[in-house]
């Protein structure tokens, strides 16, 4: 899956309706990556749960799950949802770019108008976004968990108020251990690494 980006070759999920542009893609794309293909989004959907691609390139207007179901059916799926999506799509309109992108897509093409280095280059770059989130995903988990153990304490310093004396600090009998507040501290820093 996405963790296994540095290993192996990355897995691309082509999903379009147009066999000859499917076939056309899938050929340029296949020197550098594994490529599953897909005719319509429901069919994309079932491959991409079976086989989690490491990014999908995606057509808008085919028959049954169009483009734009299929992109919001991805992000509602826990296992899919972070995956990049690039619409790739012959639909230029204004109204369905911005749609794709309200629906979750990471990059819009216009199937007319690119250029196979344009294409390469922001594939790489939808490639680079899974390795880095792959990469981010056990730090953001011990940085959640550090957070929830400091909010657990309660703080051993009250807020002074306005024209009133500061309460007495607590006696080294109740606080806590010196440093435990900076040691959860220096957590949650060590987590950011």
């Amino acid at each position: 899956m996405v963790n296994e980006i540095g290993a192996r070759r990355s897995k691309v999920l082509i999903i379009d309706d147009d066999p000859l542009f499917r076939s056309m893609l899938a050929s340029v794309m296949r020197e550098k990556y594994i490529v599953f293909v897909a005719a319509d989004g429901e069919e994309g959907y079932r491959k991409a749960l079976a086989h989690p691609p490491h990014a999908i390139i995606l057509d808008i207007r085919m028959p049954g799950w169009d483009g734009l179901k299929t992109l919001r059916t991805i992000r509602r799926n826990e296992v899919l949802a972070e995956l990049p999506v690039m619409i790739l799509s012959s639909d230029a309109s204004r109204e369905t770019v911005i749609a794709a992108i309200h629906s979750g897509a990471t990059d819009y093409l216009i199937k007319t108008s690119f250029t196979k280095k344009e294409f390469h280059s922001k594939l790489a770059r939808l490639i680079e976004m899974a390795r880095d989130r792959a990469l981010d995903r056990p730090s953001r988990r011990r940085l959640e968990e550090a957070w929830s153990r400091v909010r657990r304490v309660p703080s051993a310093t009250p807020i002074p108020r306005e024209n009133a004396l500061p309460e007495p600090s607590p006696s080294p009998e109740t606080a806590n251990a010196p440093g435990a507040e900076n040691s959860q501290l220096q957590e949650i820093m060590d987590a950011w690494e």
